[in-house]
């Protein structure tokens, strides 16, 4: 049981490190017209992403379990 709460907890933390790795590439290319502000508004889209995989599981553990997905 403890494994497999890792092994949840591993792929959604894998998940959002590929939505930050997206915003940084997305930040390395970016357009010389786009503003700060444009990037803060991405930054927290990823933010956000990142919390629905957390909780889409439909618990209120920190650690859902694989069985509830």
């Amino acid at each position: 049981m403890l494994l497999d709460q890792l092994d949840q907890q591993l792929r959604i933390t894998e998940e959002e490190c590929r939505g930050y790795k997206e915003f940084l590439e997305h930040l390395e290319s970016r357009d010389e017209t786009q503003t700060e502000e444009d990037y803060d508004k991405i930054l927290k889209e990823v933010q956000l992403s990142s919390l629905k995989n957390v909780f889409q599981c439909g618990t209120n553990d920190l650690i859902p379990s694989v069985g509830h997905c």
